[in-house]
């Protein structure tokens, strides 16, 4: 099954609970906070229908995109006309930018997306040499307290005037593997079209995640939960990691 086609066009209306404007600004202190200079090139992985990319374009930013979806890039490039934004349809884990840039950012847990752990070795290889020296890579994981406890094999419901949809999980702990079956009924003049997508993501516990880091080049400059300047704790379902190339 092809992903994110027609789920493209309906995306942004089903991330209405992501707060896009605290994360900018929590991204924002982040680099004030580790980076020498404020970074001035910033190339966000995995970058969808675009927000991110426009919210920190308007804190002064240039920002590149990258995402293997045309369909998510298409709703990107028509909200961000005007903008100082480069849109580029690759592959994270195999993509090629025309020179180095300031910091990498990679959200909304596509880490968790990548479940092969050669190809995220291979994406980590690619932020490290597209990074400049003391550059930042910031990106976010759910955990495994989420997979084991809040994913699991729960169904989950949305219902509005617009949209109905089922999100039913199956996780299948000795492979760490979480299968998301989502079904949605859009509604267009009085008839509903049914959309399926299927996705997977891996739960990558810490330790293996921070060897796979160290490895790649990079140094934990910290670690922090649900994108707040706090420690994670056991119950925490997200972790944003701060990472800085040291070679």
């Amino acid at each position: 099954m092809e992903k994110y086609v027609d789920f493209a066009y309906i995306y942004d209306k089903l991330t209405y609970d992501v707060r896009y404007d605290e994360t900018a600004s929590f991204i924002e202190e982040i680099f004030e906070k580790f980076s020498d200079e404020k970074p001035s090139l910033v190339c966000d992985l995995a970058c969808g229908t675009g927000t991110m990319c426009l919210k920190l374009n308007e804190k002064g930013y240039d920002m590149i995109g990258i995402d293997f979806s045309e369909n998510m890039l298409d709703v990107a490039l028509n909200k961000s006309e005007g903008k100082n934004i480069l849109y580029l349809n690759q592959d994270i884990c195999d993509f090629e930018l025309y020179g180095t840039v300031d910091a990498f950012l990679c959200l909304l847990d596509s880490i968790n997306h990548i479940t092969d752990e050669k190809q995220l070795k291979k994406m980590f290889s690619l932020v490290h040499n597209y990074l400049n020296p003391e550059g930042l890579f910031i990106f976010d994981i759910n955990t495994k307290y989420k997979f084991e406890n809040v994913l699991s094999d729960n169904i989950f419901t949305y219902d509005s005037d617009e949209i109905y949809y089922v999100w039913e999980n199956e996780y299948r702990k000795d492979e760490k593997l979480c299968d998301f079956y989502l079904t949605f009924f859009v509604g267009e003049n009085d008839v509903y079209k049914r959309i399926d997508e299927y996705h997977v993501e891996r739960c990558y516990e810490e330790d293996e995640l921070e060897k796979m880091i160290k490895n790649s080049g990079f140094q934990v400059v910290a670690k922090y939960g649900e994108g707040t300047f706090e420690k994670p704790q056991k119950t925490s379902e997200r972790i944003f990691y701060i990472l800085k190339k040291i070679d």
